[in-house]
């Protein structure tokens, strides 16, 4: 309804003038060109797209990795073979899986080898596997913690500085509306002190040696230094408005109704938000160092290889050696000791014999550097703290930019009733005017005075429709 209203009192205006702007552009088409314009615009889109790429980077290091191996390729001369045997050291693949303990498994050839003449090859291929186990706290939840971060403030930053663009551009049109509405009043003055002293001087009233019209000139004189002032400044800012917009201005029009509506939220905006992860993320950090001190891991790997030899040579014939080799291995580690075990064997099919090895292993510390990880922890607990208190601080301040939004909304619904009220009355006068002169009883001065005062309504009618944009911006970035 209010905006029904305001709408009808700015067609009012434009009837009552009797003009129609024929060559402003609309308010949405400004804006609409300058964020197509604007580097500054473009170099914002940037900077999001870097850092949507670099959340999509941090989520695709949790992904299926695939690495392959082409090993050395190389050729050697052979004497008693007499020819080149062909050999690579190892082609391998490894798998390595988006989980927890890291789990890897890798599939190679091992160590091949071609005889010259299909006198015999040698192949070792193999299958090995690696995971870590940890108890304990793994420190996984940070880096969801910070991607979400990075995401959150990618998206806020972009939409902060594309309202700040906007909110500039509209104080931009402010500024010409009100210098031209300066000029226009500055002219007027101009216009009707000369008529004044011109007057005065017919009939007598007034001449040219009295300190009355000395008086009256000092003023002219001093409103055409005014009114230089202004047409200079209006200049200046018509090239700024260009350099934002990439457009002549011209005028505006279509000037919407603001949407002021604004219910706070009692958890904060983003801002808020991003300081609360912010928090998280550093008693994240504090408690994963923590559990570096009592985290225990157990690391476990395996392997399996089927070596193949089959040479046939003046003194052999035919000679096929085939072997199984087979590992397993453990390691438990904390801060301050390691223990680990590992067993292998080898077993030759042609001569049935099975060759077993156990390996033990161990190291312990006195954890000399008790005293810097104490420091360090310090640190972490003061960082949580410090977190803690910029995020009360940042809820703090949105609650109160909340109220005081609250407080110029009010301020500016009020001044928009009175614009209102001021508009109706002085179009009410200015049909007045008109009509009494159409019967004799007004001056052509009368009615021209009247239709200015609309026009100057007009300029502050946009200014203030302006303001309340400038407003609704501000809404929508503690909204954000």
């Amino acid at each position: 309804m209010q905006k029904n209203y305001t709408r009808a009192l700015t067609s009012l205006l434009v009837f009552a003038l009797g003009i129609i702007p024929l060559f402003s552009a609309s308010l949405s088409d400004i804006v609409q060109k300058a964020l197509a314009s604007s580097s500054q615009i473009q170099s914002y889109q940037l900077i999001k797209s870097n850092s949507d790429l670099a959340v999509s980077i941090s989520d695709s290091e949790n992904q299926l990795g695939i690495e392959v191996k082409s090993g050395e390729v190389s050729t050697t001369y052979d004497n008693t073979l007499d020819g080149y045997i062909f050999g690579t050291s190892d082609a391998s693949v490894t798998f390595t899986l988006p989980d927890e303990g890291d789990t890897s498994i890798t599939v190679g050839t091992g160590s091949t080898q071609c005889m010259p003449s299909n006198s015999g090859y040698s192949i070792s291929p193999y299958v090995a596997a690696g995971h870590t186990i940890t108890y304990g706290e793994t420190g996984d939840e940070r880096s969801t913690l910070l991607s979400k971060q990075n995401s959150l403030l990618g998206n806020y930053t972009y939409d902060s500085n594309v309202t700040s663009f906007q909110s500039s551009l509209f104080e931009q049109v402010i500024s010409l509306l009100t210098i031209e509405k300066s000029i226009k009043e500055t002219e007027k003055k101009i216009a009707d002190l000369k008529t004044e002293i011109e007057n005065s001087l017919k009939l007598k009233t007034m001449d040219e040696k009295s300190l009355s019209y000395q008086g009256k000139m000092n003023t002219l004189e001093s409103l055409r230094s005014s009114l230089a002032s202004f047409q200079s400044n209006a200049t200046l800012v018509k090239q700024q408005y260009t350099v934002l917009t990439g457009l002549v201005w011209e005028g505006v029009s279509d000037i919407p109704v603001p949407d002021l509506s604004f219910t706070p939220n009692p958890k904060g905006n983003t801002s808020v938000a991003l300081k609360a992860l912010a928090w998280d993320i550093a008693k994240e950090d504090l408690k994963f160092e923590q559990a570096k001190q009592t985290n225990r891991t157990l690391g476990l790997s395996g392997s399996v290889s089927v070596p193949s030899t089959n040479v046939t040579t003046a003194n052999t014939i035919g000679s096929d050696i085939t072997r199984v080799k087979g590992s397993i291995g453990g390691q438990f580690s904390a801060k301050t000791f390691s223990l680990g075990a590992s067993a292998s064997g080898s077993y030759n099919f042609d001569s049935g014999d099975f060759t077993p090895t156990l390996t033990v292993s161990g190291s312990w510390n006195n954890n000399s550097t008790s005293l810097v990880d104490k420091l360090n922890m310090q640190k972490l607990e003061n960082q949580v703290m410090l977190a803690q208190i910029d995020y009360s601080n940042a809820l703090t301040k949105y609650l109160y930019d909340a109220s005081s939004l609250n407080g110029e909304i009010a301020a500016w619904n009020l001044a928009q009733a009175l614009m209102e009220n001021t508009v109706l009355y002085h179009t009410q006068v200015l049909q007045q005017q008109r009509t009494l002169l159409e019967k004799g009883l007004a001056r052509l001065s009368d009615v021209e005075d009247a239709a200015f005062t609309v026009e100057l309504d007009s300029y502050e009618a946009n200014i203030q429709l302006l303001n309340g944009l400038v407003l609704q911006n501000k809404i929508h970035s503690l909204q954000l």
